[in-house]
């Protein structure tokens, strides 16, 4: 199924989290081997790529993707609960691995939730979410998320600025 125009944005940040993932967990793997520069290099562009995008990303999802999607009822309880529970799984890997970089378990960990994250938001979640938008479509009533992603954020779900407000586990 190709990907509708609302959802490209995220699909193409997953894309490179595929690969810090994929490198990370190489990196992970290899250290039982007895490379520690490679992990301590592997783990080092994690934190940098977290930092800089996935922070954000994941931030995004929550603050605008979700309201989104919700607003057109496309979302289940089910799925938010997942998305936040993962996305503060993804935290914590990432501070544990702030307080010990060469913890390859950790780091294998981390590479493995987000890998499996980004798989199911791919492959399910953003699918179901196509369907039920298309569905609604059917129905005669036509939605347009590119007009409405450049909305304004719901004022029920404003930006969050302290970890864990509104319910989720926005932060940095």
């Amino acid at each position: 199924m190709r990907r509708d125009e609302w959802l490209i944005p995220y699909s193409h940040d997953h894309q490179h989290g595929l690969a810090q993932a994929l490198r990370l967990g190489r990196a992970a793997e290899a250290d039982e081997v007895d490379d520690e520069q490679a992990l301590e290099t592997a783990v080092a562009d994690v934190l940098a790529y977290f930092r800089v995008e996935l922070a954000p990303h994941m931030r995004r999802e929550e603050v605008e993707l979700l309201p989104l999607a919700a607003r057109h009822g496309c979302t289940t309880d089910d799925e938010v609960a997942r998305m936040a529970s993962e996305h503060l799984r993804l935290r914590v890997l990432q501070a544990r691995l702030v307080d010990n970089p060469t913890n390859a378990a950790v780091a294998a960990e981390l590479a493995t939730l987000l890998h499996d994250h980004i798989r199911w938001e791919e492959r399910e979640l953003f699918q179901t979410w196509q369907a039920r938008v298309e569905q609604l479509d059917d129905d005669g009533a036509a939605l347009d998320f590119a007009v409405a992603a450049n909305a304004k954020p719901l004022t029920a779900c404003p930006p969050l600025d302290e970890p864990g407000s509104a319910g989720l586990a926005a932060g940095s």
